[in-house]
């Protein structure tokens, strides 16, 4: 959990911020040190605490990525080129795309 680097991050101490959550300065350090887990309740008190999602404070890392390995190189090379475009030509490709997308499936 990144407890330790948020708490520093405030210049708070551990008695300081146990005391805020209603929990003993051992517990906390525990939680700091990895020694205990805290229940599903108290880390949603630390997360509103820092003020930080619940992925944040657990380390979670979401898997937004794609698999492209399948992919020809036309694909590849489309996507490569969207990365470029201004918002504006987003929003007109996203039309055009959406139409041929409908037409192919008539």
């Amino acid at each position: 959990m990144n407890i330790k680097m948020l708490r520093n991050a405030t210049k708070k101490t551990q008695e300081e911020v146990a005391k805020d959550l209603n929990l003993s300065k051992q517990t906390y350090q525990n939680y700091e040190l990895g020694k205990r887990t805290p229940d599903l309740q108290k880390l949603i008190n630390i997360a509103d605490y820092y003020n930080v999602s619940l992925d944040y404070l657990c380390n979670h890392q979401t898997n937004n990525m794609v698999d492209i390995s399948g992919w020809n190189e036309n694909k590849k090379a489309v996507i490569f080129a969207l990365s470029k475009l201004s918002e504006r030509n987003d929003i007109i490709l996203l039309g055009y795309i959406t139409h041929m997308l409908y037409e192919q499936n008539l």
